[in-house]
């Protein structure tokens, strides 16, 4: 049997542990973050009709460079959610992002993904078996029937012409009951970059593990491209984009990005988190 959900933690990285476990989205940015210091935002895109807006607080790295965390989660019942961001504040390091839900958020993604460069290229993997990452991490005899459940995280950078320029996918496949610990399915991941613009993909590093209460799918990756501004090199890091299913059958997505380098202003981010028909 389990042990409490309500109290147990475990290390999957850093601020990541927190990311995962709630199931809130992201916090408004408090009043105090921006106090003494003139808003400079820089528009972005528009939020879509019907979406919720919201300000999340990043965290600096560097002159001009913020790092912002999100966590997001679906029920059993839900479809997906759709995050755009509209504009961003570097100058407080804070970011506004828009939010959809069900078949609007469907619709969003299905034309968010219809932007996808054909001149782009690929690199992926699917149905790997998860490891093991602790005690109590095994399924276990149960008299209530699993369900089995499938959905991914996807969080990418897109241009001015909402071209797709880096994006990272992950993949959670795992099967539940709301009673008793997962049984793990298969983890899997997807990167894609813009090449025909001079994105290339530098460095990438894939888990899958699963404990009693979590299968949980995760990457870091680190693109280039050293045309998209001239005579300055440009950097997308992700560390890490997560997917993770739980015992009571909901969907989770962490996730952590930043860019750095020339012309970073030029680029916006979205993310996707989708409960697949499997």
């Amino acid at each position: 049997m389990y042990r409490s959900r309500s109290t147990r933690c475990m290390s999957i990285g850093g601020v990541f542990v927190a990311i995962l476990l709630g199931i809130q989205a992201p916090a408004a940015a408090s009043s105090a973050a921006g106090q003494g210091h003139p808003h400079q935002w820089k528009a972005l895109d528009t939020a879509p009709r019907g979406s919720a807006v919201k300000q999340v607080v990043g965290t600096k790295e560097g002159p001009g460079n913020c790092v912002f965390d999100f966590r997001y989660a679906l029920p059993p019942e839900g479809e997906a959610l759709y995050v755009r961001e509209i504009r961003r504040d570097l100058s407080r390091c804070v970011t506004e992002v828009a939010e959809l839900r069900g078949q609007a958020a469907l619709d969003a993604i299905a034309e968010s993904n219809a932007e996808e460069k054909a001149e782009g290229r690929f690199k992926e993997v699917r149905k790997v078996a998860p490891t093991a990452g602790g005690e109590q991490s095994g399924p276990t005899a149960s008299d209530h029937s699993y369900i089995n459940s499938q959905g991914h995280g996807r969080t990418l950078w897109e241009d001015p012409i909402d071209a797709t320029v880096a994006e990272v996918t992950n993949r959670v496949n795992w099967s539940w009951n709301n009673h008793n610990c997962v049984d793990p399915g298969w983890g899997g991941y997807r990167y894609y970059w813009l090449s025909a613009s001079g994105w290339r993909l530098e460095e990438n590093n894939f888990k899958n593990v699963y404990w009693c209460e979590r299968q949980l799918s995760e990457s870091s990756a680190h693109f280039f491209n050293g045309a998209f501004c001239a005579g300055i090199d440009t950097h997308a890091y992700w560390d890490r984009n997560q997917a993770a299913g739980d015992w009571d059958g909901w969907l989770r997505s962490g996730w952590s990005t930043r860019v750095e380098g020339g012309c970073t202003a030029l680029l916006r981010f979205e993310h996707h988190l989708v409960r697949e028909k499997n």
